[in-house]
């Protein structure tokens, strides 16, 4: 009788173990960095899911039938931006939140005449007749990539957080208190890596790193890709391999989620380094938010200096 008790005791732990682990709310984050800064502030009192899987892009990704449990299941969906993951705003499921309302105006950046929103190829800046570029006003939506911005969006996230789930606000409340003391340690130590090649100009593959750049004042001069998934034509490569050259850069950059042959051909052209710079992240070494800032301080260090 005794043994058999203790059976049910135990079957009656495991079961509500079980419906405890079920019945926490779960939130779906569209990319891997969005899916951290959650993380931190939910820590284990929430299940938060991610769509875009590494090596993927944000910008070209589409929802499989795997993904339709997360997305049905989720009290809410965060992405970025409308830019850059707005396909998230289509879909099923849970409240659509977009996170880079929570960014104040001031801290917001826009593209400029470098990179032009309808992909006109030509880099010489004298002509501004062309349509919809980033310098009129269009969002940068890689607000992550400075962990400055991440502690100023902190408040309003976890008041999102809290209206959805009340029961466990005091716990956001007290995880968000805990990640803003280490993304202040998280600038210092960026800030410090970063100190001696501050001015150096920076051709990334893509323009993800432009809010990184701006906080520890590395020059943004220019990017390889003039649309995400759109390769480069032969005239715009020879003018940013000529653009390359007389700025003295000694490097460019490409990205794990996007073509590598351009990049190469580019840096072998303007007889410059090729070096991996990561916005997303989610692989060893770069799993968590603080770990994928590190890997892009380090590497802009080594390269430039």
């Amino acid at each position: 009788m005794r043994l058999y008790s203790f059976f049910i005791a135990l079957l009656l732990l495991v079961v509500s173990s079980c419906d405890s682990q079920y019945s926490k709310p779960i939130y779906v984050a569209t990319s891997h960095p969005i899916g951290e800064i959650i993380k931190q502030v939910v820590g284990n009192r929430a299940k938060v899911e991610v769509l875009v899987q590494p090596g993927e892009s944000p910008h070209t990704f589409s929802p499989k039938p795997s993904d339709a449990y997360k997305i049905n299941s989720a009290k809410a969906i965060f992405y970025a931006a409308e830019i850059l993951d707005g396909w998230a705003a289509k879909l099923e499921g849970g409240t659509k939140i977009e996170i880079i309302q929570f960014v104040s105006d001031d801290m917001l950046l826009t593209f400029d005449d470098m990179h032009k929103h309808e992909h006109e190829e030509n880099i010489d800046h004298s002509d501004h007749n062309h349509n919809h570029d980033h310098s009129h006003g269009v969002i940068d939506p890689h607000f992550w990539m400075d962990p400055i911005v991440v502690k100023e969006i902190l408040n309003k996230l976890v008041d999102t957080l809290s209206a959805i789930d009340p029961d466990n606000a005091v716990t956001y409340r007290n995880n968000a208190g805990i990640f803003e003391k280490r993304l202040d340690l998280l600038a210092r130590q960026v800030g410090n890596l970063l100190d001696e090649v501050r001015g150096r100009p920076v051709f990334l593959f893509h323009p993800s790193l432009r809010y990184l750049l701006a906080r520890y004042d590395l020059v943004y001069a220019g990017a390889i890709e003039t649309s995400p998934g759109k390769e480069p034509s032969p005239k715009y490569i020879e003018q940013l391999v000529r653009k390359i050259k007389e700025s003295g850069a000694k490097a460019i950059f490409t990205e794990p989620q996007l073509p590598r042959e351009p990049a190469e051909i580019i840096a072998e052209a303007a007889t410059v380094l090729l070096f991996e710079l990561d916005p997303v992240g989610g692989i060893k070494g770069r799993i968590t938010y603080p770990d994928l800032i590190l890997y892009n301080a380090k590497i802009l260090q080594k390269a430039l200096k």
